[in-house]
């Protein structure tokens, strides 16, 4: 019974699913993979690299944590 609504779970839990995940306080991208990834899991560190680069996030994160005028 529960199975079917474990299984989207599971997917999201699965790092081969995401690769690796963003490495914050550098001037530039890096996206951090599992020492133990696969071929898919390589594959999908690749597609969040080009993710966060097509989505801006180096510049987003610089916007927000950059010290604002006036505090």
């Amino acid at each position: 019974m529960l199975k079917p609504a474990l299984r989207g779970v599971g997917k999201r839990l699965d790092y081969a699913e995401y690769g690796g995940g963003p490495l914050l306080g550098l001037a530039g991208l890096v996206v951090k993979a599992h020492g133990s990834s696969n071929r898919r899991a390589f594959k999908s560190a690749i597609r969040v690299a080009g993710e966060a680069l097509t989505g801006g996030i180096v510049d987003r994160m610089r916007a927000a944590f950059a010290p604002q005028a006036g505090t």
